[in-house]
């Protein structure tokens, strides 16, 4: 789903939890963070990613990036520092 709906355009942060990108949305042309966790397989660790999304959605505020939208996919080995 990554791949098909955006256009990674560069890594803008990578950290103990993941990988954020700068990428673009390929149907309106703008510009999003994205950001990536590897889960691995993990019930409990997919049902924590889980609850911050949850958590995440309830923000509103100038200071804090707004969430959009959150999805689970496999990704091909090497993602993480992967710019297509």
């Amino acid at each position: 789903r990554f791949h098909a709906k955006f256009k990674p355009i560069k890594i803008i942060g990578q950290g103990g939890f993941g990988s954020v990108f700068e990428a673009e949305f390929r149907l309106i042309k703008t510009n999003y963070a994205v950001k990536k966790i590897p889960l691995e397989g993990s019930k409990p660790k997919i049902q924590i990613a889980l609850e911050e999304v949850k958590r995440l959605a309830l923000f509103e505020h100038t200071g804090i990036v707004r969430y959009h939208n959150a999805w689970i996919e496999s990704p091909h080995a090497g993602w993480q520092n992967a710019i297509v």
